[in-house]
């Protein structure tokens, strides 16, 4: 019986290439996707407004006027060089925002050094909902659900610079998740 160890090694090498080829193209487009930079260039939105009425409705005072500046700001950045305004053959955009909570998942991230505990850290989970809304000449032309659910493993004890810090990662993954949602 003779092995065929050259068709196996061949086999192995092909197998090896796919992977390589497979592992470049995920990579790739991880990058085009991460990466920040515009899907579209040029202009696609004539404007782009924040709408924290529903929020606001349910008795969070001020801390509306917070997430407004901040999702804003986050629009603002993820659409930069993408509006144009006063064009009226573009549509204009509304985020509007139904609700936020800022969460705990209960875990916890220990780093361990051979001098001890260096780090503890708890895990968070902060939610923000809303929808995108488009409309062309004052008429809804699409309505889009959002929903950015931000895990994150930095956050020790609770203080008010944390929750800054929360708001603001919370409120750009939000314009992030938008911007996928949309395929803009």
């Amino acid at each position: 019986m003779k092995l065929s160890t050259y068709s196996i090694g061949n086999r192995r090498d092909v197998l090896k290439h796919i992977i390589v080829a497979s592992a470049a193209t995920f990579l790739l487009a991880a990058c085009t996707t991460m990466g920040g930079g515009n899907a579209k260039n040029g202009p696609i939105y004539t404007a782009i407004a924040v709408d924290v009425g529903p929020v606001r409705a349910k008795n969070i005072g001020a801390y509306a006027d917070k997430i407004a500046f901040y999702q804003k700001q986050a629009m603002d950045e993820t659409y930069s060089g993408n509006i144009a305004p006063g064009n009226k053959s573009l549509p204009a955009l509304t985020v509007e925002i139904g609700s936020i909570s800022f969460g705990d998942s209960g875990g916890m991230d220990i780093d361990v050094l051979s001098s001890g505990i260096t780090h503890s850290s708890s895990r968070t989970t902060d939610t923000l909902e809303g929808f995108a809304i488009l409309r062309m000449n004052g008429r809804e032309v699409r309505r889009q659900k959002i929903l950015a659910v931000h895990i994150s493993g930095d956050h020790g004890r609770w203080s008010m610079s944390d929750d800054e810090k929360r708001l603001i990662e919370l409120t750009q993954f939000f314009a992030y998740r938008l911007r996928q949602e949309l395929a803009d």
